[in-house]
């Protein structure tokens, strides 16, 4: 553990230390000042939740779900920790369990883009396409700068036979990213590999 001389502010101290650590991007060094203040404040929603984000930028989305698992428990009303929670379980493979957070973040925030477009991915991991239109467009309209909105927008209506709007979604994709990883929809309206 990393031991700070003086503990003035006790587990705020560690937390503002993490968080600008994290900002210089050095997650393992961030990582082990959260956890830190998590010992000092087992209450605290935030070090689990900063642990939670460090343990998913290091690759490690499987110990970062009981850690915002956690930070949940803690504060339920926490977009940002329902958010990472979601994205891990997604990593994982977990989609189904994904979709559920995606919602209940949804229900909490529902402007958020983030959220939107998770559920989107999440649904489409699921082969559920018709639900995932609607998604993607309400991703798309929140945040029109979003190509991965827009692309993805595009599969799922040209999935579900919609290929005008599909065609439309796809060159709005290429106009915002021209070199957006290309979706299952080419520009021809033809499916890809």
């Amino acid at each position: 553990m990393i031991r700070l001389r003086y503990r003035l502010g006790g587990a705020s101290a560690y937390l503002g230390l993490a968080g600008a650590t994290a900002r210089t991007g050095r997650p393992k060094w961030a990582l082990a000042l959260y956890r830190e203040a998590a010992e000092l404040d087992g209450g605290s929603a935030e070090a689990r939740a900063g642990a939670a984000r460090m343990l998913a930028l290091l690759g490690q989305s499987e110990a970062a779900i009981p850690e915002y698992r956690r930070a949940i428990e803690i504060d339920p009303r926490s977009v940002e920790s329902l958010l990472g929670l979601a994205d891990s379980l997604s990593r994982v493979g977990r989609p189904e369990e994904a979709v559920h957070e995606y919602r209940r973040s949804i229900e909490l925030d529902p402007r958020s883009a983030g959220a939107r477009l998770g559920l989107a991915r999440a649904l489409s991991k699921l082969g559920r396409f018709e639900e995932t239109a609607p998604a993607y467009r309400a991703a798309s309209e929140l945040d029109p700068r979003s190509a991965g909105a827009h692309m993805g927008l595009a599969d799922s209506l040209a999935m579900t036979g919609m290929t005008t709007e599909a065609q439309r979604a796809y060159e709005r994709a290429v106009e915002l990213d021209p070199g957006i990883k290309r979706g299952r929809y080419r520009s021809t309206g033809e499916w890809g590999a």
